[in-house]
């Protein structure tokens, strides 16, 4: 079983309609997932946001566990390395499964640029979907701002009116007596298959929240080593709220915490990040050192 199809996925939820990604190939144990759209996948300073480099690897894994092994899977943990920023497009993201259980299924991502350079890795465990004590959630439409909550600030990349941030609906980051905060609710273009969140959306999220707790609490530009995310129960209610917290810093490397909770009040997912912290550009420390940073 091997093909070339450029054709819709067998997964296709309004989110990754909304991220204009095909089924670029297959074969027993993979499948290549692409996106020709530079328009979604952008971070304010113009090359590929981490959030994205995430999702396509993730919606890929999922793709590959229906197209290989005719198993409806969920992902429920993640570790992810960066390896390099993206300017080009298409990204394309190849899903190779590793080991098969009876319950479980480990999977390798690789996310490449437009040149075809590596530029991001992921291993996926995935599990069998299960609706057991799950109400399936309907989710509302988005009816917000459509500009880039970064337009104001003056650090978005020339040219750009939104970023990944955008399609995602997720909002600046804010801060309080319990901490760093990015929030999102429940919207049916940001929603999987299932009528939750998408666990992309959750990652971009947890991605967003690590890079204001650099930004905030050290007044350093942050640069993703690496991230892992483990899924502990769907979002069914908004407001989604991810919150940072700092474990340790060093000289220049610092480890982080991010927890997601629904409306609910109840641990949707858990990540932890060990960032880069650098220096900002002098004209974006200026900027930033304006608004109060």
């Amino acid at each position: 079983m091997q093909g070339i199809i450029d054709d819709q996925l067998p997964i296709n939820d309004l989110f990754t309609e909304n991220l204009s990604l095909v089924l670029q190939s297959y074969t027993k144990k993979s499948v290549v997932v692409r996106c020709d759209s530079k328009d979604v996948f952008l971070n304010p300073y113009g090359f590929a946001h981490g959030g994205f480099l995430y999702t396509i690897g993730h919606i890929a894994a999922r793709n590959m566990a229906l197209v290989c092994l005719n198993r409806h899977m969920q992902v429920v943990q993640s570790t992810c390395q960066y390896l390099g920023m993206v300017h080009s497009a298409p990204i394309t993201a190849e899903a190779k499964l590793m080991s098969v259980f009876h319950e479980a299924v480990v999977c390798e991502a690789k996310v490449y640029d437009g040149k075809g350079e590596l530029c991001f890795l992921q291993t996926l465990i995935l599990q069998d979907t299960t609706e057991d004590g799950v109400e399936l959630v309907y989710p509302k439409k988005y009816t917000g701002k459509t500009t880039s909550n970064f337009t104001n600030t003056g650090i978005m990349a020339k040219g750009m009116k939104r970023t990944f941030d955008d399609v995602c609906h997720i909002g600046a980051p804010y801060a309080n007596a319990k901490g760093i905060h990015v929030q999102t609710d429940l919207y049916s273009d940001t929603s999987s298959d299932r009528g939750y969140v998408h666990q992309g959306v959750l990652f971009t999220m947890c991605d967003n929240c690590v890079a204001a707790c650099v930004g905030m609490l050290q007044k350093k530009r942050p640069v993703t080593v690496t991230a892992s995310i483990h899924y502990l129960l769907p979002a069914v209610k908004g407001p989604i709220t991810a919150t940072g917290s700092l474990l340790r810093a060093g000289n220049k490397l610092a480890y982080y915490d991010i927890i997601v909770r629904d409306g609910t009040g109840k641990k949707c997912c858990k990540a932890q990040f060990i960032m880069n912290c650098t220096d900002w550009p002098p004209q974006i420390a200026a900027i930033l050192k304006k608004q109060g940073f």
